[in-house]
């Protein structure tokens, strides 16, 4: 077997591509339907926990490769974005992700969980290489969120344009990092927490407003 090419680019122009080409694979699975507008960048960012100016590096990559395409003031996903070859990605099961029991899955200790993986990738972006474990928030995130998407998709009045694409977010980022065992996995991981935090905003809930649970998190 061949050794893995070394990546030699900074961790700068990594994370760059990394936000192109999650976006692209994103786009991909019709989080973002074809024909319609792409959230703004400061929107995008935060589902992606990133900064603008990454977010526009990313929109103007897309643009080159016409996944995005400029319609008057608006940019929109192009209408053969989910078929073009050079952002094609390997379709997924659409089966519940894994599941245990965390803590009583309650709103508090659930949104602690997601902002201790949203903190970790922001603490360690000046050293990536200082990440935490991934496992020890993923298995827990990923039945939280299963747990958030069943209530969701129960709730005859909750299944909104909004929540379905969320929730198509969330499987996709969760499934990935259930595959990926290289550098971007603690900022997918963080991805994987806003996501949650979207799901509870969905389900009704505040994260902002809940009670602070991250003592008990981290007994």
């Amino acid at each position: 077997m061949t050794a893995p090419a070394i990546d030699t680019r900074d961790h700068a122009a990594r994370h760059r591509d990394d936000i192109a080409q999650w976006l692209a694979y994103l786009i991909h699975k019709r989080a973002f339907p074809p024909g319609s507008e792409i959230p703004g960048p400061h929107q995008l960012a935060n589902m992606l926990v990133t900064t603008p100016d990454v977010i526009h590096h990313a929109c103007r990559r897309l643009e080159q490769d016409q996944v995005l395409v400029q319609m008057k003031t608006r940019l929109c996903i192009a209408a053969a974005a989910s078929r073009d070859n050079a952002h094609r990605a390997r379709a997924t099961h659409p089966g519940p992700l894994s599941r245990i029991r965390v803590h009583g899955c309650d709103p508090a200790t659930v949104s602690d969980m997601a902002q201790r993986a949203i903190a970790w990738w922001k603490d360690a972006r000046p050293s990536p290489g200082l990440g935490r474990p991934v496992g020890e928030l993923l298995t827990p995130l990923c039945s939280a969120a299963q747990s958030l998407i069943d209530d969701l998709t129960a709730d005859p009045a909750a299944p909104t344009p909004r929540a379905h694409r969320t929730i198509i977010r969330t499987r996709a980022t969760a499934r990935t990092l259930q595959r990926v065992q290289h550098a971007p996995r603690l900022w997918l991981l963080a991805c994987l927490g806003q996501a949650v935090e979207d799901l509870l905003v969905l389900r009704g809930h505040n994260p902002a407003a809940l009670p602070d649970r991250s003592a008990e998190v981290s007994a």
